[in-house]
């Protein structure tokens, strides 16, 4: 058991210790998103504290197995964020300079950024006017002799016209990137959002289905993708053979004494964690040494990459939570929807009946022709009222970078029009009924206020 010294240390950290009372319902600001923390993540948490390995050890190869079996790949890579994700994704597909990787106007700033960074060229596709996701009937349109890849961002959560967009790029021999950062768990006609393209990238911030404060997954079912991203999440401690305690040759000074007794980091090697290259190495042996910083630069780009232990913990107690948490959103949004759905200044989110949406994002779209107020005055009603509701970043073509490179609002008029009008209104499982009732009334009474024709029938 904990120690109460650990315990108390550790439970200010989780959310769900009691909050004062005293401000009142109308008074208590609801945020925008909140991590869903409780014991479970302290558990984890403890065992790891104790065992005494916190960067990237058994944690995280457990975490690994447990999520790409969640997911049904063959192999999913954990890393720091999600951005390193989408770093190391782009490096295995071996993108050269002039390549082109094609892209919706709402996929991250970050994996655009990317692309660039390898000399490689983003080319910003316009989206559906429903789902918000690249389209497909636009997407030959933009291919050329350069083109390299097409990263498929689910928005929402909601995943995208994945079999019309798989047929194009595959007819074309285009690999294909999915940006699932908002897609846990989503399905797409019964398959699994995470293997349907070449490579599938996962971020998992605070606000994410899986909140790890930071951290990422690369998910694929091809065998030398995973090599590359392995080779290149790869760290000194995947060198290390899986039970060097046994070799008298190796010594180390690296003990730990929290819990009961001192463990040498040793025996928490992972006997995955050298991804099959692990080589004994004795003290003393300098051409071994050389070899091993051989390997070490052959295979590394330089960059820290790996999921340290501390994350890949809390992630393991998210992952099985996930599909509970993805529940109560799903019975949120369809609490929305019922109000919403009533008022024709107001637009619903996407669904289909083919696929399971995350709702990752409940957007709201404003009908703002019969509104008397612009989409931000909406919200700064919204925040007013005590309501966290926010908007998604800026489309990448009206990024102020991106009009160096052409873009202009034009470029991808749906995604422009649709972005003037959408709000983010609050999802999380933490949220209670009551205060999914104050978004609703909140939202009802902008709506009352603002109406552009106040007698207009229903």
């Amino acid at each position: 058991m904990p120690s109460s010294s650990m315990t108390g240390s550790l439970e200010r950290v989780a959310l769900r210790e009691p909050r004062p009372r005293a401000a009142s319902r109308a008074d208590r600001f609801l945020p925008f998103s909140a991590p869903d923390l409780d014991e479970s993540e302290l558990a984890e948490l403890t065992e790891t504290l104790r065992a005494g390995w916190l960067s990237a050890g058994p944690k995280t190869r457990q975490f690994e197995q447990e999520f790409g079996k969640f997911v049904g790949v063959k192999h999913a890579i954990a890393v720091n964020n999600g951005t390193t994700a989408f770093r190391l994704a782009l490096q295995a597909l071996s993108l050269k300079p002039g390549d082109e990787v094609i892209m919706s106007p709402f996929a991250p700033v970050a994996a655009s950024e990317l692309v660039r960074a390898m000399a490689a060229v983003p080319i910003v596709v316009d989206v559906t006017e429903r789902g918000l996701h690249l389209s497909p009937e636009l997407l030959p349109q933009a291919i050329t002799e350069h083109t390299r890849a097409v990263m498929i961002s689910h928005v929402a959560g909601l995943p995208a016209e994945m079999d019309e967009l798989l047929r194009i790029a595959r007819q074309h021999g285009l690999l294909v990137i999915e940006d699932a950062g908002q897609a846990l768990p989503a399905t797409y006609r019964h398959h699994q959002v995470g293997g349907l393209g070449d490579v599938t990238c996962f971020t998992f911030f605070a606000q994410k289905a899986l909140s790890l404060g930071e951290g990422g997954f690369i998910c694929t079912n091809s065998a030398s993708i995973a090599d590359r991203c392995r080779m290149l999440v790869m760290s000194p401690w995947d060198l290390l053979p899986p039970a060097l305690e046994d070799d008298p040759g190796f010594a180390t000074s690296d003990t730990v004494a929290i819990g009961p007794s001192k463990r040498s980091t040793n025996e928490l090697t992972s006997p995955s964690s050298a991804n099959g290259r692990a080589r004994r190495v004795k003290e003393g042996s300098k051409s071994a040494a050389f070899d091993d910083a051989q390997m070490l630069a052959l295979s590394s780009d330089g960059y820290q990459a790996s999921m340290c232990d501390l994350s890949a913990s809390v992630g393991l107690a998210q992952l099985r939570k996930a599909t509970k948490m993805w529940q109560r959103r799903r019975e949120i949004a369809v609490t929305y929807n019922v109000s919403f759905s009533r008022m024709v200044e107001l637009q619903c989110p996407a669904d289909r009946a083919d696929s399971q949406h995350a709702w990752h994002l409940y957007l709201l779209r404003l009908n703002l022709q019969r509104l008397r107020c612009s989409r931000n005055q909406f919200l700064a009603e919204l925040r007013a009222r005590g309501i966290g509701a926010t908007v998604m970043p800026p489309p990448l073509h009206l990024q102020p970078a991106y009009e160096l490179l052409g873009y202009q609002p034009e470029s991808c008029p749906i995604a422009t029009q649709e972005y003037a009008r959408e709000i983010s209104l609050p999802i999380y499982s933490r949220m209670s009924d009551d205060d999914t009732q104050r978004v609703i009334d909140a939202v009802e009474g902008i709506v009352k206020r603002f109406r552009a024709i106040p007698n207009l029938p229903r």
